[in-house]
């Protein structure tokens, strides 16, 4: 994502609406200059004007028209828990738009796209950019630990072929993303084609392992993994190195940070063995 037009805005809160108990979609009045972004794009903001938190926070952008800009806010800590108050009309600081690289648009290969817990905000923004530019062959994996934790009305007015884990159990397949894509794999249930995705490490580390392990008539049949990383982000400029990632090299490893080289990476280049961090 290009730098130009990225800056501190002072805007305000539109609409704060609460999914469920510790995680709100949040509406953020559009400011003037702000430029258009692409799915994998966040920005970073202060919620309260002083020290505590110091930090802004790092929020992927789950979508943006010319009035708003909407973030999934997932209460974690007294960042979060400030912006997760906000009444309408209140004023907040954005720094933005932030990544170096996004989700590419889609080619004329179907769309799987994968997503784990508040994963699904740059996952869901790419589904309606998508949608509403025409593309049709997409197919949603969508993760959580209870049905209470699938924010399925943030996809009500898009049309797509979803499937979603539980693992309690509760709503769909029990168990997690990664269990549900190797299921619906060897159950011939999804077509070849490119892979999108976004969710805790952990998930993505196994999803990348599940695809690696694909062998027989299953091997090669997803041609592109990319997929947009979470990670704690400090400045969100890769300034401070704080959110490193080792790349694959030739003989040793390459570190990239993930607000500004990524957040979005090619799965398969990423060093999940030396990533220890």
């Amino acid at each position: 994502m290009s730098s130009a037009g990225r800056g501190i805005f002072l805007t305000e809160i539109l609409d704060n609406r609460a999914l469920y108990p510790d995680t709100h979609v949040i509406s953020i009045k559009r400011p003037a200059g702000f430029p258009d972004t692409e799915p994998g794009g966040f920005i970073s903001i202060r919620a309260v004007e002083n020290t505590t938190p110091l930090l802004l926070r790092p929020f992927s952008i789950m979508w943006q028209d010319d009035e708003h800009i909407e973030i999934l806010v997932k209460v974690v800590g007294p960042g979060s828990e400030a912006l997760s108050k906000k009444r309408t009309k209140e004023p907040v600081k954005i720094l933005g738009p932030l990544g170096g690289r996004t989700f590419p648009a889609p080619s004329q290969r179907p769309v799987i796209l994968i997503a784990g817990g508040t994963g699904i905000a740059p996952i869901a923004y790419a589904i309606k950019k998508w949608s509403a530019a025409g593309v049709s062959n997409a197919v949603l994996i969508y993760g959580a630990a209870s049905s209470v934790g699938i924010a399925r009305d943030i996809l009500d007015e898009v049309v797509i072929e979803s499937h979603y884990a539980t693992l309690d159990g509760s709503l769909g397949f029990e168990g997690d993303a990664v269990e549900l894509f190797k299921s619906l794999v060897l159950d011939n249930s999804l077509p070849e084609g490119d892979i999108y995705s976004c969710g805790p490490r952990g998930m993505v580390r196994a999803l990348c392992d599940a695809v690696a392990g694909l062998d027989g008539m299953y091997k090669g049949r997803f041609v592109h993994h990319y997929t947009s990383l979470e990670a704690v982000m400090a400045c969100g400029l890769g300034a401070c190195r704080g959110c490193t990632v080792p790349l694959k090299g030739d003989g040793e490893s390459t570190l990239k940070t993930v607000c500004s080289d990524g957040p979005v990476f090619d799965a398969e280049e990423i060093d999940w063995e030396g990533w220890t961090w």
